[in-house]
């Protein structure tokens, strides 16, 4: 893992997916390892693959809401926005409180959906999981309710 994330770090997408599809191929069960290769895949612009990785995380572990999350981002990228939003939703189904589902679906409901009266509530909720309060989020949100 360490040879994949160096790689990673370094701009080497390609040896970076190479480590990451050996150690998937030693430990196919291990969901971290197939998010991982889907955001190593997704930045290289190999969105099918990125996808069927994700996707393979969420198989094998149905509540690594990070994965839900990346294939949410994924789906809303490539215009699939109804799977997106359910993908958000099925990470908030597992943990309430994760705010990045809620600032990325509130971001969908707002700019790719033009429904803000259904972002706002996210990004309230993007806004409490925090420790400290988000200045961008701060400003989405008093537009938000400005035009609502």
């Amino acid at each position: 893992m360490e040879i994949a994330h160096q790689a990673y770090n370094d701009g080497n997408l390609a040896q970076a997916e190479a480590e990451l599809i050996k150690l998937t191929e030693t430990w196919p069960t291990l969901s971290g390892l197939w998010l991982n290769l889907g955001i190593v895949q997704q930045r290289a612009d190999k969105t099918q693959a990125a996808e069927q990785s994700l996707r393979h995380a969420i198989e094998v572990n149905d509540n690594n809401i990070f994965a839900w999350n990346q294939l949410a981002a994924l789906l809303r990228d490539t215009g699939r926005f109804d799977q997106a939003r359910q993908c958000y939703e099925a990470a908030l189904q597992r943990w309430p409180d994760y705010g990045d589902a809620h600032r990325n679906l509130g971001i969908l409901y707002d700019l790719y959906l033009h429904q803000p009266d259904k972002a706002l509530p996210h990004y309230r909720a993007a806004q409490a999981a925090l420790e400290e309060p988000d200045k961008q989020l701060s400003g989405w949100i008093v537009e938000l309710e400005r035009r609502l």
